[in-house]
C-alpha cells in the first residue's frame, strides 16, 4: 500500500480493538446467533442466492444477503458452535475495518497522522461497538463496512469514474449488496461523492457520463435481480410520513453520538463532537479545497446516501449501519485542528468514544439485561438443539450465581429439530 502507511495503522487497529474487545472472548452467543449458527447444506447455500437468507426463516422475513449466509455457513463449518472460537471473527473483522479506514483516511488527505486518527476512531467509536461489535450473526456489518472502504481505496486511485477500473468495483458493489440490503446504495453514493468532490472540493474531474451510468447501471441490476426473488420492501414495512421526517431529521444524531452512554458522558461527548463539527463547518465553507473539507464531503454524502431507503421503511435507530460514514465527518473535523491542540482533541474523544463504546458492548455481556432477554427469546425456537435448550434453561441461575459457562458443544453432536 502506498507509502507503506498500512502496517503503522494495523498496529493501532489491532491494540485498539484488543483493548476493547478482547474480554469478549468469553461473552458468549447474542440474538441471531441462536437462529444462525447451524449446520448448513450446499442446498442451504444455493437457495440463499434465488431467495431470502434464512432457508428456514419464518414468514414474513425478507432479507436478501447470500454472502452473509456464506459467512455463516464457514463461520459454522470452521467453528461449529464454539462460542469462544468464534469470538475471534470480530476481532479480525474490526482490525481489518479499521486498518483500511486508515489506508483510505491516509490516501485521501496525503497526511498520516489524518490515517492514524481515523483508524483509532473506527476502532473506538461507540457506532462500531453497536453495529459490529461483538456479536457473531451481525458481523455481515463489518464486512459491508470492508466493501465500502474498498470501493472507496478503487475509487481513489483513478481519476474519473472511467470504464477502466469498472470490474473491480463492479466486485466491491455485488459485495456490499449481497452482504446487506442497503449496500445496494454503495453504487448511487459513490457517483454522489465524486459528484461534490468535482463541485465542491474540485479535487476530482467531473464523473464521465459512461462511468456513472455503468455504475448506476451496476446498481439497477442488482436491484432487479434481487425483486425477482424478493418483491418486498427490503423486509421492512414502509413508515408513516411522519416517521420518514424524523429518520430524516435525526440521521446527525449519529455523527454527533447524542443518543449513546449514560446521560452525563452522552451529554459531554454530543458537545464536543457538535463543537468538532463547528469547526469542520467552517473548513467548509473557507477552506473547501484543503483534506480535511474532502474527507468530510465523503463522509456527509455516505452517511445520507447509503441510509436514505431506511428513512422510508426501518426506525431511525437503523441509521448507525454504515457507521463509518460517521468516523470519516469525526476524522475530517479532527484532522483540521492544529497542533498540539489536534493530538489533545484526538486524546479526549477517543477517551470518550471508548467509555461509550465499552457501554455498548457491555449489552453483549452474557448475563446483560439484553442477553437474558435473548436468551428467553432463543428457548421459542423450533428447531433449537436439545443441548442448546438445555444450556439455555440454566441462564437465568447461572448467571444469578455468577456462574456462567460459554456454549462450546461441538456442532457434530448436537441433536437438531427438522426442518
Amino acid at each position: 500500500m502506498k507509502g507503506r502507511s498500512w502496517p503503522m495503522f494495523a498496529v493501532i487497529a489491532v491494540v485498539a480493538v484488543l483493548a476493547l474487545y478482547l474480554r469478549t472472548l468469553h461473552f458468549g452467543l447474542y440474538w441471531d446467533d441462536f437462529d444462525d449458527l447451524r449446520p448448513w447444506t450446499w442446498a442451504d447455500l444455493g437457495s440463499t442466492f434465488v431467495g431470502q437468507y434464512q432457508p428456514w426463516a419464518r414468514e414474513g422475513i425478507y432479507f436478501y444477503r447470500p454472502l452473509t449466509s456464506v459467512y455463516l455457513a464457514t463461520a459454522t463449518a470452521l467453528f461449529g458452535v464454539n462460542s469462544v472460537a468464534l469470538h475471534v471473527i470480530p476481532l479480525f473483522t474490526l482490525s481489518i475495518a479499521a486498518t483500511l479506514t486508515g489506508v483510505f483516511v491516509h490516501r485521501d488527505t496525503g497526511s498520516r497522522a489524518a490515517g492514524a486518527i481515523g483508524t483509532l476512531v473506527y476502532a473506538v467509536h461507540p457506532l462500531t461497538a453497536t453495529a459490529v461489535g461483538p456479536w457473531i450473526a451481525n458481523q455481515y456489518q463489518g464486512f459491508l463496512v470492508i466493501a465500502v472502504l474498498s470501493a472507496l481505496l478503487i475509487w481513489r486511485r483513478q481519476t474519473d469514474t472511467a470504464r477502466r477500473w469498472s470490474w473491480p468495483l463492479t466486485i466491491a458493489l455485488i459485495a456490499a449488496a449481497w452482504l446487506k440490503e442497503d449496500g445496494l446504495m454503495l453504487g448511487p453514493a459513490l457517483v454522489i461523492v465524486h459528484v461534490l468532490r468535482a463541485t465542491v472540493t474540485r479535487d476530482r474531474p467531473r464523473p464521465t457520463r459512461a462511468g456513472a451510468l455503468s455504475i448506476l447501471g451496476v446498481t439497477a441490476s442488482l436491484l432487479l435481480w434481487r425483486w425477482m426473488w424478493l418483491p418486498s420492501q427490503f423486509g421492512y414495512g414502509w413508515r408513516d410520513a411522519m416517521s420518514m421526517i424524523a429518520n430524516l431529521s435525526r440521521s446527525w444524531r449519529y455523527a454527533l453520538v447524542w443518543h449513546m452512554g449514560a446521560a452525563p458522558l452522552a451529554a459531554t461527548l454530543a458537545i464536543i463532537t457538535a463543537t468538532l463539527l463547528a469547526v469542520l463547518l467552517w473548513q467548509l465553507i473557507a477552506h473547501r479545497r484543503e483534506a480535511p473539507a474532502r474527507l468530510a464531503v465523503t463522509g456527509i454524502a455516505l452517511m445520507f446516501v447509503m441510509n436514505l431507503p431506511l428513512a422510508f421503511v426501518s426506525s431511525e435507530n437503523r441509521w448507525h449501519v454504515i457507521g463509518v460514514s460517521a468516523v470519516l465527518v469525526t476524522t475530517a473535523a479532527l484532522s483540521a485542528l492544529r497542533r498540539p491542540l489536534q493530538w489533545m482533541a484526538v486524546a479526549l474523544v477517543a477517551a470518550l468514544f471508548a467509555a461509550v463504546a465499552t457501554e455498548r458492548i457491555n449489552a453483549f455481556a452474557p448475563c446483560s439485561a439484553d442477553s437474558l432477554r435473548h436468551y428467553r427469546w432463543a428457548l421459542t425456537l423450533p428447531e433449537l438443539p436439545r443441548e442448546m435448550h438445555a444450556w439455555l434453561s440454566t441462564r437465568d441461575a447461572a448467571c444469578a450465581s455468577g456462574s456462567f459457562d460459554a456454549f462450546t458443544v461441538p456442532m457434530r453432536s448436537m441433536t437438531w429439530g427438522q426442518r
